[in-house]
């Protein structure tokens, strides 16, 4: 079945359907009566019908009368449609069954439609090369806009589109300028344009189904033949099935931050079902959902709104008066124009300590002796004090001294004075010379002590007198005393000879002891030295001049020795010779002392057996080596030669069987600190020493 459907905009359109032979027939029916329609229109001349040799501005006029008998009273229109118009005047024509409104605003044509679906008006400008001198509409929801000027003549169609709700315009294209132009049912157009050598007709169709202008040449009178029939969708409706805005949006959150939130834009839209009833397109509909827009936005979070974990810092003290306090910082944060700030406030106040709680006396650590007035030989001990004022200052407690005083701590004790002795020559005292304490109400007894034979103790002076070595001091304040000495020539002195010497490992050296001196007769003699160093293994006395004498060698490191000659001597003699032996394998040096500490001490004596003043000269032994000096083995001989290499080449090469003279003096190597191992970086630092003298250098020990 065929049927001619009329869309809620107002807008035609053909639907061909080949179902059977009896829906052709009907078509072919409806496509006549439309002819008829068309014919009686164009034949019919009080109503202004345009014929098909009518000039262009009767053609305008018939079209416009054609308008103005089918619209309605304005006033009515703009009250029913919800159309605000300031005059009717501005009208060329409304057609209310098109639900179109063309208005003149000065020189701009605007067209207006009203559109049931998105129940809004839409709206366009008549735009041609020139401004339109005339316009109208006829039915079927097309309007024809006629330009013209001197050498411009133009014609445009335009229709409204109710499935993409927008206004569609073509141009009509002729060879020549269309003479005439006239809508036929169903929204069809047709353009006639002739001139002395062409005659030609184009028919013009809008289709929804593909929202374009669609034009073919026919051969037919100017709206007294049907174009054919264009290849149409069998259901038109079914074209306008689609999703639809509905007028409601929403924000979907896609990204939160602390503070602000991303959003996207959604629409709502509506599925609607478009079927064909009763000779109209009606819909359901078929569901909704939401799309997105494209745009999108950043919003603020509510102020206040929690953004970060709040947190408190390490409790701070503060003052308050003369009392500690303490509280701490609490941070809030939360969203405050779209940024998470830090609020911060002093939050949990709580009191440390009260300062003042620390006011009082303290001691300083300092004491004291004073007399006691009751004893004057006793004293007492006080102590200090300080008074200590407490405040808070910087969120701690701090003092300041405000007084002090001294008070009895309860111990006492005698008084004490200084005894300070002093020695004036060579001598010593007992007590020794110095500063030394007595109790008040002692004695003190000091003794004066020769320790130089030409030194001899002479008197006392200070709060000591007289010419005894021993002198006695009352104790009753601080005393002082002088120990004087004088000087008494020396009638001999002792000495060796050499003075310095020396062996090296397991050698020996002889050295001799002499007197020189006037009116000697005897002497003994006490010598220390290093026993790890060095030992004395003889003693030779001069027995022509001092044939009486003794030696003890009894004790390590001493040598006590005595001799007497058979009368008084003067001149310089020979009292004996010592053997000393060096007992270390190591580098060493020990004094030869002489010893004088009274009669246990060296002297000389004259013949009446009294001790003279003399002079001991002490001297010095010293072990030494020779560095590579390792052969003839026991005994060394002083001398680095190719013995010395064979020999410790051998003790390298086979260990346990050879023994060298020198252990340490093997060690050569390496320079310029050896490191106490023999090898053969030794023996080969030996060979070039010994055959390239003066080019290399031994380092032992």
């Amino acid at each position: 079945m065929s049927e001619i459907h009329r869309s809620l905009s107002g807008g035609r359109v053909w639907v061909a359907d080949a179902v059977s032979a009896k829906e052709a027939k009907v078509s072919k029916i409806w496509i006549i009566v439309c002819l008829i329609i068309v014919l009686l229109v164009a034949m019919t001349g009080p109503t202004g019908a345009v014929s098909p040799i009518a000039s262009q501005g009767d053609s305008a006029a018939a079209c416009s009368d054609v308008s103005a008998a089918s619209s309605l009273n304005v006033e009515d229109v703009s009250a029913s449609e919800g159309l605000q118009y300031s005059s009717p005047a501005y009208f060329s024509c409304f057609v209310s069954c098109d639900r179109i409104c063309i208005e003149k605003i000065g020189d701009i044509y605007e067209l207006s439609t009203y559109d049931p679906i998105d129940n809004s008006w839409h709206s366009i400008n008549a735009a041609l090369p020139y401004k339109p001198n005339s316009i109208c509409t006829c039915y079927d929801g097309v309007v024809i806009a006629h330009s013209w000027n001197d050498i411009y003549d133009a014609y445009y169609l335009y229709v409204y589109d109710p499935v993409d709700h927008s206004w569609h315009s073509t141009s009509v294209a002729l060879p020549y300028i269309p003479n005439d132009m006239c809508t036929c049912c169903d929204g069809v157009v047709i353009a006639h344009s002739w001139n002395d050598i062409y005659d030609a007709y184009i028919y013009y169709l809008y289709q929804i189904f593909d929202h374009s202008w669609h034009s073919q040449s026919i051969s037919c009178g100017l709206c007294q033949c049907a174009p054919p029939a264009p290849q149409l969708a069998i259901n038109p409706c079914d074209s306008k099935d689609s999703w639809y805005d509905t007028g409601e949006i929403r924000w979907v959150t896609t990204n939160e931050h602390e503070c602000r939130l991303d959003q996207k834009e959604e629409k709502e839209q509506v599925f609607q079902d478009w079927y064909c009833s009763d000779g109209f397109c009606i819909y359901e509909n078929g569901g909704t959902r939401w799309i997105e827009t494209g745009e999108t936005r950043t919003v603020n979070k509510s102020d206040g709104t929690d953004c970060r974990t709040d947190y408190y810092d390490d409790w701070v003290s503060y003052c308050s008066g003369d009392a500690v306090w303490k509280h701490r910082l609490h941070h809030d944060f939360y969203c405050d124009g779209g940024s998470c700030t830090d609020h911060t406030s002093w939050v949990d106040d709580q009191l440390v300590e009260n300062c003042n709680d620390y006011d009082g006396w303290v001691d300083t650590g300092e004491t004291r002796w004073v007399d006691d007035p009751e004893d004057l030989c006793r004293e007492v001990e006080q102590k200090e004090q300080k008074y200590q004022d407490y405040y808070c200052d910087g969120g701690s407690c701090a003092c300041e001294v405000t007084d002090t005083r001294w008070i009895d701590t309860g111990n006492d004790r005698m008084k004490e004075f200084t005894l300070t002795v002093t020695v004036d020559g060579t001598g010593t005292t007992d007590p020794i010379q110095g500063s030394h304490t007595y109790n008040c109400g002692t004695s003190a007894d000091i003794t004066a002590i020769e320790t130089e034979p030409d030194w001899k103790f002479s008197h006392w002076s200070g709060d000591a007198s007289g010419t005894n070595p021993l002198a006695t001091v009352h104790i009753d304040s601080d005393k002082s005393v002088t120990a004087h000495f004088t000087l008494v020539s020396p009638q001999g002195s002792v000495y060796l000879n050499p003075r310095d010497s020396g062996a090296r490992f397991c050698k020996t050296k002889d050295v001799e002891i002499r007197v020189n001196g006037e009116n000697f007769q005897a002497g003994q003699i006490k010598l220390i030295y290093g026993s790890t160093c060095a030992n004395v293994t003889d003693w030779v006395r001069n027995q022509d001049d001092f044939p009486i004498g003794t030696w003890d060698s009894d004790t390590p490191g001493e040598e006590w020795i005595t001799f007497s000659a058979l009368g008084p001597l003067s001149g310089d003699y020979l009292i004996g010779t010592l053997t000393i032996h060096c007992v270390s394998e190591e580098e060493c040096a020990t004094a030869l002392d002489f010893v004088e500490d009274g009669t246990s001490g060296s002297a000389l004596f004259d013949d009446t057996g009294g001790e003279m003043p003399a002079i001991w000269e002490d001297g010095t032994f010293e072990c030494t080596r020779v560095c590579g000096d390792v052969a003839p083995y026991p005994d060394c001989n002083g001398i680095i030669n190719m013995g010395d290499v064979v020999l410790l080449l051998n003790y390298v090469g086979h260990p346990g069987q050879y023994q060298l003279c020198c252990e340490w003096c093997g060690d050569v190597a390496p320079c310029p600190a050896s490191d106490g191992v023999i090898n053969m970086g030794d023996v080969v630092l030996l060979l070039n020493y010994v055959g390239h003298p003066g080019q290399y250098q031994l380092c032992c020990g």
